[in-house]
């Protein structure tokens, strides 16, 4: 994709132990979450397990664990304007990966916002 740009960071830690799809879809409940606090528009979300990306599609059979968080994030990505979701591969999505990677060493919750203007693209 590229021309985008950053203007909303929130990095935090969660305690416990999750799946690699269950870490995804947390990952972008929260960032939706997040969109919603600060009115931001969505209109693209991209995410590195193409997994996850059939399970938002409804392509995929759910597993249990993973249906409640993928209800709220249906409902946050139709109250933040979505559009389309697609998977992208982690080269292709390097600056998320390197905001998640910084995560790891985070105590706890940073934020970090621009308010030039008023739409987002959360990377997962």
């Amino acid at each position: 994709m590229g021309g985008g740009k950053v203007l909303a960071v929130r990095v935090s830690s969660l305690l416990g132990v999750f799946s690699a799809e269950i870490s995804h879809l947390i990952t972008l409940q929260e960032g939706l979450l997040f969109a919603k606090l600060y009115n931001f528009s969505i209109s693209l979300v991209e995410i590195s397990s193409s997994r996850v990306a059939s399970l938002l599609l409804g392509s995929v059979m759910l597993l249990r664990d993973s249906f409640p968080i993928i209800n709220d994030i249906k409902v946050l990505l139709f109250e933040t304007g979505f559009c389309k979701c697609q998977a992208s591969p982690l080269s292709g999505n390097s600056l998320a990966h390197n905001l998640a990677l910084s995560a790891f060493s985070c105590v706890r919750e940073r934020l970090w916002l621009d308010t030039s203007s008023s739409s987002v693209f959360p990377f997962v």
